[in-house]
């Protein structure tokens, strides 16, 4: 057998033994099975090789990669030519969200595409300035107000934000185009819990990493990351509840006398008592999270630092 079918038989016959779908810990836990980090290499991830092996996970993955969607879609379908609808993604909070899809992908049909199926629209076709405005405003008129760029999310008949962002330069500039008034940006009540949640969640497929709160502002039209903390608290708590990964750090390994360092040379910019907002700003400099786990407060930080909190 080849590494990739044996890879299959081991975890096919763990789900056996198990009596369930074996999950990371299991494989962690086992002597007689390959290792966490040989499965991940062979199939780019562990939801993508359950999959593979016709195993269902038991939860989603932290966050959607385009290949883990492909993965989700072509686990719903029966075949190339016997593609899902939308209302297959409601079947398990297993699945992607219609959403997230259009977070990653230009349309439904170029998702599909992807996913190796045969669809009956090429979803590589250039949408027009013309066919997307009516589309806007075809909406509007059914909501009988502006339509947010959510509405576009979750609607499989039309093209992706984010295809409207690449058209007109930005989902407000296609607004005005349709002859509506812009959505300020960041505006709270333009957002649900859910919505920010894979808001983020597409922004760390995107950055490949932990997400910084300076990679959220780099989208204009994103909700800012006041819209976040003032969501959910804090924005290691916005990372907890959009299930991004909250221990590893996109930093290098920082010495205590480093991170000190770091701190006093950001007074120095900020010409003042920095905030902890302030690291945000800067990607040569540890992000927040670091001096979270490391001291108890930011203020014993700076306190440690000897940036005067007076001064």
């Amino acid at each position: 057998m080849t590494e990739r079918e044996t890879l299959l038989a081991a975890l096919q016959a763990l789900e056996r033994e198990l009596g369930r779908a074996p999950e990371i810990a299991d494989v962690l836990e086992a002597d007689d099975v390959p290792s966490l980090a040989t499965v991940q290499d062979e199939f780019g991830s562990w939801y993508r090789a359950l999959w593979a092996a016709d195993i269902t996970p038991t939860e989603p993955p932290s966050y959607w990669t385009n290949a883990d969607i492909e993965a989700g879609l072509r686990a719903l379908g029966d075949g190339p030519d016997a593609p899902p609808v939308t209302g297959d993604l409601t079947r398990s909070p297993i699945y992607p969200s219609l959403s997230v899809i259009h977070n990653r992908f230009e349309s439904w049909e170029a998702a599909l595409d992807a996913a190796g199926y045969d669809t009956p629209v090429d979803p590589n076709k250039r949408w027009t300035e013309e066919r997307l405005l009516d589309d806007l405003i075809t909406l509007g008129e059914t909501l009988d107000r502006k339509p947010k760029s959510t509405d576009v999310k979750d609607d499989p008949d039309m093209a992706a934000p984010t295809t409207y962002d690449a058209v007109f330069g930005s989902w407000n500039d296609a607004l005005q185009a349709a002859g509506y008034s812009p959505t300020p940006r960041g505006s709270e009540s333009e957002y649900s819990d859910q919505d920010l949640v894979e808001i983020l969640q597409s922004l760390a497929a995107e950055v490949d990493q932990q997400p910084r709160q300076a990679d959220l502002k780099a989208h204009e039209d994103w909700p800012s990351p006041g819209v976040f903390r003032n969501r959910f608290g804090t924005w290691h708590a916005t990372l907890e509840a959009a299930g991004v990964d909250t221990e590893s750090t996109r930093d290098p390994k920082y010495s205590e006398s480093e991170l000190l360092e770091s701190l006093r040379m950001l007074a120095d910019r900020v010409d003042g008592t920095p905030a902890v907002d302030d690291l945000s700003e800067y990607d040569d400099l540890p992000a927040p999270v670091t001096y979270y786990r490391r001291f108890d407060s930011f203020t014993e930080a700076l306190e440690l630092s000897g940036v005067n909190s007076e001064m």
